[in-house]
């Protein structure tokens, strides 16, 4: 809408210009569209300007959320601690003494033998 309305206002400036006011010497009509071209052409730039800005803005903040989103994946990841293969029992005891750990592993390479 915006850019419509400045194209319509060039025309009519032009229209106006030099068709409707026949009493403006020629030099006059030509500095008053060089003017009123110059605003609008200035106005269209700086809304096209800020439109790419915002864009720009818009999409480096949806980067910076799916790269924190990602971090935040691989943290749980990380934390997660291992299974083991011993049944429920023996884990208790394997993490509350060193020793029991050595003793399950040394049974379990003599069952496999």
């Amino acid at each position: 809408m915006f850019i419509l309305t400045r194209f319509a206002t060039m025309v009519l400036s032009f229209l106006t210009l030099f068709y409707s006011i026949d009493n403006i010497s020629q030099t006059k009509r030509v500095l008053m569209l060089s003017m009123v071209f110059g605003l609008q052409g200035y106005l269209f730039f700086d809304f096209i300007s800020s439109v790419l800005r915002s864009k720009r803005e818009s999409s480096t903040e949806e980067r910076a959320k799916v790269t924190v989103s990602t971090n935040k994946t691989e943290k749980p990841k990380k934390q997660k601690k291992k299974e083991s293969d011993l049944p429920e029992a023996d884990q208790n005891s394997a993490q509350s003494s060193p020793k029991a750990t050595t003793n399950v592993n040394n049974v379990r390479k003599a069952k496999v033998k």
